[in-house]
């Protein structure tokens, strides 16, 4: 459903190289937070095993400080798209919220929706479904 609605704007804006390089950047700011949220996840576990108080903590809050700055882009990108597709007259695809938690899971939703056409699934259930079983073996192989 996200794709489509994303497809409907961009080909309302087809003519139009500036809003369309303003849709690219603010879609890029999706899968971005979520690779910030795992790098910091990943990150944090070795920070902790290598490194004690102050430089431990500073390196947490730089981690931390990138991590909100890519949500707020997140959040400035939804409403963005949010208005052009106003303009477009179409179905509007982002949350209209500045609700943190609900950026973060859209922005986790939207990464694996296209993720999952890309791999020519028709719903996320499906690709979650097959993505368990096909690393099932080479996790413990």
């Amino acid at each position: 459903m996200i794709k489509k609605n994303y497809e409907e704007l961009v080909s309302f804006f087809a003519d139009d190289e500036f809003i369309l390089e303003m849709i690219a950047d603010a879609m890029k700011s999706f899968p971005e937070y979520v690779n910030r949220v795992y790098s910091m996840e990943t990150q944090m576990a070795i920070i902790s095993v290598r490194y004690d108080g102050e430089e431990r903590a500073n390196r947490i809050a730089s981690l931390d400080q990138k991590r909100r700055d890519a949500h707020e882009v997140a959040i400035g990108s939804c409403k963005m798209l949010n208005r052009l597709a106003e303009e477009a007259d179409v179905e509007k695809f982002c949350p209209e919220t500045d609700d943190r938690y609900v950026v973060g899971d859209f922005c986790a939703l939207i990464t694996s929706e296209f993720f999952a056409s890309g791999k020519n699934y028709s719903n996320l259930d499906d690709l979650i479904a097959n993505m368990k079983e096909s690393v099932k073996g080479g996790i413990n192989a």
